[in-house]
Parts: structure tokens; sequence; C-alpha cells
């Protein structure tokens, strides 16, 4: 199948894997209660319902927690236990490298290595695909891979990849020799230091995990192997060979991370936000890429401030608008449009604007219309429509590289080489807004002061049964209007220039302050059950689109006086009688 017009091979087969979260514990001293609290909200693709979370308490001998888990994964991943709570957002450390091999003359079957011929390690896969015309409804293909000593070969899969060099992967994971979840410690450690030891067990897994204790310590670490590198960063292919080997992995309690003793000196709260958490002195490669600072800039703060916080404190600032992103390129933007007569009422709407991505305000709008307008302007001349898409498409590999950009008006990236003149920034911006101006007021009016951020960044959620067409609505969710974006704590992140309707949003939202052993506060992006016209499919969206949490008992009492239905599973043949069972 051929790709789409506009999208490059790589949209056709990968989808978008774009994942993100926050998450941060304070210290006593920054807690309305005294204790440590624990807030995590995971940002993935959760619109397909009942959502990706579910609710989990886990109680058995040594055990008992309540949290959040994921389908297939065993354990919770965010929540509490009885000694700690525990919340994860991805650490995006680099466990994989491209090398450039070079095949031997003329032979597709052996490469060189250390200027010696070998032969590739030959490893074959069926594969079993549906064809309604093979019998059974599947027919199966062998698919065979070449592989070097360093992992398997990937190119050469499509037309146009031959030549004499290949690319081949290696990637951490796969050399481990069995690879430990690890999550299944984190259960029933019972202070920081029992669980900074289980998050260094997580062999497969890349988080970094933030985690108090009740005697008021906090701390994160990040999880995983990522390799020692003997040569250069793995941000682009490097030659296979000695110069560019691994040599083991970061030991895992040199991984990024800190543990503060209960009355440490410290600033009372740790947080990441899926930023770079390296010390300046890190001595190892860990990653080169990470999202943008505004979320854990914003976070900064709030927190460096904040006294007596209490979980609705908390909530308030999961539910953060604003958006730090906008400080260094908004005065550019009115200085220029301001000097626009066709544009002046877009100048006057962003001198209003506090920054906040409000879904009832017009400048959230302008804003975002106007910043990646300005952003494909830039680029698309020097490195055509492809290439700007598929680049702009990562938005951590450029946002704010960008915002550094901005500060040279005179910039030659500014300056679009399709024209005899010299454009500087002001003009681009202006361009922009021509554009801009040109698609929204087909749908939204003339009046720029009645336009609604709300009305273009929408989320719908949609049941496996009807992902679209008539009675997708009915079964799912529909468009609803949405604060926030991809820069601010409350994310609602879009595909760049691809619409506004959201698709990264916080899948999970979670409070687990250790002085209320009654429950922590949560809410999910859906339900608990995946079957259709089930009540609980999707009863907890009111509570998601209107930013409240709700209890997830996990004192004993709290879950008895709560419940409202009971399930007894019994092995095949065994009978009770109601009287004779036991909780």
């Amino acid at each position: 199948m051929l790709p789409a017009a506009g999208t490059t091979r790589a949209d056709a087969i990968w989808p978008r894997l774009a994942t993100g979260s926050n998450n941060w514990a304070i210290g006593p001293g920054r807690s309305a209660s005294g204790s440590p609290v624990v807030v995590n909200d995971p940002h993935l693709d959760s619109r397909l319902l009942p959502g990706i979370w579910h609710p989990v308490g886990l109680f058995a001998p040594g055990i008992e927690a309540v949290g959040a888990a994921l389908p297939a994964v065993p354990g919770i991943l965010a929540g509490r236990n009885a000694g700690i709570a525990f919340g994860v957002t991805d650490a995006y450390g680099d466990s994989q490298d491209l090398f450039i091999e070079t095949l031997a003359p003329g032979s597709t079957e052996h490469y060189l290595e250390a200027g010696r011929i070998r032969p590739f390690e030959i490893i074959e896969e069926k594969i079993r695909i549906r064809d309604k015309d093979a019998p059974g409804g599947f027919r199966e293909e062998t698919m065979r891979i070449r592989s070097t000593v360093r992992g398997p070969v990937i190119s050469g899969f499509f037309p146009g990849d031959g030549g004499e060099r290949v690319l081949s992967l290696r990637m951490a994971s796969a050399e481990l020799p069995g690879g430990d979840i690890g999550i299944d410690r984190l259960l029933s450690a019972r202070n920081v230091g029992e669980a900074d030891r289980a998050v260094q067990a997580m062999d497969v897994m890349y988080f970094n995990v933030v985690f108090a204790d009740r005697s008021g310590a906090i701390g994160y670490r990040a999880s995983g192997r990522v390799p020692v590198r003997a040569g250069a960063p793995g941000s682009h292919p490097r030659p296979a060979g000695a110069g560019h080997d691994w040599r083991g992995d970061i030991p895992p309690d040199r991984m990024p991370g800190a543990i503060f003793a209960a009355g440490a000196e410290s600033r009372g709260w740790v947080g990441t936000a899926n930023h770079d958490t390296r010390p300046d002195d890190y001595p190892y490669e860990y990653s080169s890429h990470f999202a943008a600072s505004y979320r854990i800039r914003r976070m900064i703060e709030v927190l460096d401030q904040a006294r007596g916080m209490r979980t609705a404190d908390q909530i308030a600032l999961l539910n953060d608008v604003r958006n730090l992103q906008a400080i260094r390129l908004r005065p550019h933007l009115i200085a220029a449009l301001r000097a626009d007569p066709a544009h002046a009422d877009f100048a006057r709407i962003l001198e209003a604007w506090d920054g906040r991505d409000d879904q009832d305000l017009a400048a959230p709008l302008v804003y975002h219309a106007l910043y990646e307008r300005l952003v494909w302007e830039t680029f698309v001349d020097d490195l055509g429509e492809a290439l700007a898409r598929e680049w702009l498409g990562t938005w951590y590999a450029w946002q704010e590289r960008f915002d550094r950009l901005v500060e040279q008006p005179d910039s030659i990236w500014f300056d679009d080489r399709r024209t005899p003149e010299r454009e500087t920034l002001a003009d681009l911006i202006r361009r922009a807004a021509t554009a801009v101006r040109a698609e929204f007021v087909a749908r939204l009016g003339t009046d720029v002061s009645a336009w609604r951020w709300g009305a273009e960044h929408r989320v719908s959620f949609s049941a496996p049964m009807r992902r679209s067409g008539l009675g997708r609505d009915l079964l799912g969710a529909p468009a609803t209007p949405l604060s926030g974006s991809g820069e601010t704590l409350a994310r609602a992140a879009t595909r760049f220039r691809g619409g506004f309707e959201t698709d990264l949003i916080a899948s999970l939202r979670l409070v687990a302050d250790l002085g209320d052993d009654d429950k922590i506060e949560a809410v999910v992006s859906g339900g608990v059950v995946d079957r259709q016209f089930h009540p609980h499919q999707k009863d907890q969206l009111p509570a998601w689109f209107e930013g409240r949490l709700v209890p997830w008992w996990f004192a004993r009492s709290r879950v008895e006086a709560n419940a409202r239905s009971r399930q007894l599973l019994l092995p095949v043949g065994t009978f009770r009688r109601p009287e004779q069972l036991t909780f």
C-alpha cells in the first residue's frame, strides 16, 4: 500500500509513538497532611474506551497495594502500598543504536568484521497473514533475517535499500539473559531505599520513577539498561567497529536519580516531566532525546513556592494550563502584527492574553495556529515539504531550538530561499498570519475575538465496536472542547499541522497522600470494563472532563463499606453456601 499524499513511508508503516507524563513527590514540609504526597498523570493516546489504565487493589500475604495497572503488565505502575507511594514517567533512555555494516565483496550473505569476512547468522521467522482466500483464513510467510554480532539487519526490506552497506540494530534489552520487569518489588517495598533498589532491577522498562515513604523521604530513579558507548552518542548511525562498540551498561545505581532522607536539605520535592534529569557532571551518554522543559519549569514555578498543599492544590496543578513556551515568541508576534493594520486584531488579542491555554479564550487558538504556521514557513524552504513534515512532527526535536532561534530575528533560517527578497522573522510572522486568517475565517467567522480555542482543540473517545462513522459518538464520547496543549502540565497535545484534535492526554490522574490511609484519589480517561454497553465502560469520563478525582479505597474497612458487588472464584467442583464464605 502506498503512503497517503503528504506522508512519508515511515508515517505509513509506523504510527506516532508519542508518550509523556508528569510526576512529582512533595515532602512533609510542603504537604498539608504533614506526610509526603506522590502525584502522577501519564500522557498517552487513550481515546479508545475503556482507556489504557485500570484501577487495581492487590491484597495478599505480604502485599497491600492500590493503584493503576496496564493490561498484561503484572503489578501496579502508579499508586501506593502500606509503606511507599510511587509514580512513573517515560525516561527516554537511549538503549538502541544503528550500525553501518559493510557487505563482503560480491556477497549478500557475508559481511566484514574487523577486516575479516564473516557469514551472517540467518534467522527465519514464520508469520501468519490474514488471507480470506487461504485455507483457514490465513497464510504463512517466512521472513528471512540476517544478523551480525551486533544484531539484526533492518535495511533491505524496501525498494532502493540495496548497496554495499546495510544497517544493523543493537538493542540493550535483547541482550539481557532474562530481563526483570521489577514492578513486583515495588509492591512490597517498605521505604525509599527498597523502592530505589526495585527500580534499579527494572531491566526492560525505561521510566523515571518518583517515590516517597512514610518517614518523609522522597526520591526518583531512572530504570532500564543503557549502554556505555565507546565512541560518539547513539543519536545517528555509526560505522561498525571497536571504535563505536558498547562497553557494558551504566551501573543501575548510577542511572539518573537521587534520594533525600526525611529532614535532609533539599528543595522539598522531586519531579520529572520527560526532561533531561542528568546532573551537569553526569559522566555517561544517557540520551539525546528529551521533552522540552516547559512542563518541568512550570512545576518548578509552583512547587518551589508551595506550602501546605492539599489534594485540591495537587489537582489544580494537574489541571494547570499555563503555557511557558509562549513567553519567548509572543512578544515577537505582537511586534510584527501590531505594525500591520491587516493583523492588528491578532496583536491586541495576544497582548491581553495571560498565557493560559483556556478552551474559552481566542488567544490560544491565535497563538498555536501562528506558532505552527511560522515554524513551517521557517523550515519548509530549506528541508522540502516531506522532510519538514517528518522532522517537525517530532516536537521534542526542535521546540526549544526554535525558541533560541527567534532571539535572532535576522537569522538566515528566516530567509525564504525561494524568493529574491531577504525575509526576517517579522516577515514570516505576517505571512503566517495571512494563512491562519484565511484558514479559520472560513470556519469561525471574521470576528477573531469570537474565536475559541475549544472550537478547534477537542478530544473524542470511541468504543472498539464503532471507531468512526455513524454511531461512534453514541457508543463513545463526542468531540468535546479541551483546555491545555502540548506545552502545559494539563497535557492535551496535537499532531503538528494535523489540526487541533487532541490525541495525547492525561490517561490517568492520581494523587497518593501517605497521610491518608483510607484511599488514594485518581481518575482514568474512560472506565474499567472492556465490554460494550457495560455501565463501567466509560463512567469515569465525567469526572475526567471536569478535572475531578474519585476515591480508590485502600483501607480494608473502606473497601468493605464501599463494595457494590463481590465475585468469588472457586476451583471447579467446589460449592459453598453464602453463609460459609469469608472475605
